[in-house]
């Protein structure tokens, strides 16, 4: 079954303890899907904070409503963007983060072989990062990427060095004189 969303079945509560409030919205669910053998997928809103650590805590309310289900699963994602991360955890599931994509109006794996950290870029940088990971991107020197890609050679030399902090491409040697610097792709997955 899947409740969407929350607040068109949460029970309107008095009273001022806003943990038992939550922690009641959803432990009948708890105790129905219990009851039935079935799950329960409840869609809830999660918060806008960017000072969050724990990416639970994005859930929006108090920790009432995560501390009654038995598993809980957090879409991070920028709104808009196509990527996004799926965050697991449970009492019977390992805690575990899955690179989605969104294309044609499913969620699916990311393309493969895409590190979790290039998912909190901008598109740019994921697209570039793509293409050069491709057959015929790998290897490729600043100004061919730039060409493929369709951006100046300075605009793809900052989102080769911003890939490069991150540890997500590297150069292959140094430029000796006359001769362009070629990028890889540093392959790592989730």
């Amino acid at each position: 079954m899947i409740i969407d969303v929350l607040a068109r079945v949460r029970p309107r509560g008095r009273g001022t303890d806003k943990y038992q409030l939550d922690y009641d919205a959803l432990a009948s669910l708890q105790r129905m899907a219990n009851l039935r053998q079935i799950a329960i997928v409840v869609v809830h809103h999660t918060n806008e904070r960017a000072d969050v650590t724990d990416i639970f805590e994005l859930v929006s309310g108090t920790s009432g409503l995560i501390g009654v289900v038995d598993s809980l699963m957090v879409l991070q994602r920028r709104r808009g963007d196509d990527v996004g991360l799926l965050h697991i955890s449970g009492r019977e599931v390992e805690d575990q983060t899955i690179a989605l994509s969104f294309t044609t109006g499913w969620w699916g794996p990311a393309p493969e072989g895409m590190p979790a950290d290039l998912l909190t870029e901008s598109k740019e940088v994921r697209e570039l990062w793509l293409w050069l990971a491709s057959d015929e991107g790998e290897g490729a020197s600043t100004e061919v990427l730039a060409k493929a890609y369709g951006r100046t050679k300075d605009t793809t030399q900052k989102l080769l060095h911003r890939l490069e902090e991150k540890e997500l491409v590297d150069s292959l040697g140094k430029a000796a004189p006359g001769k362009p610097v070629c990028w890889q792709v540093v392959r790592r997955g989730l």
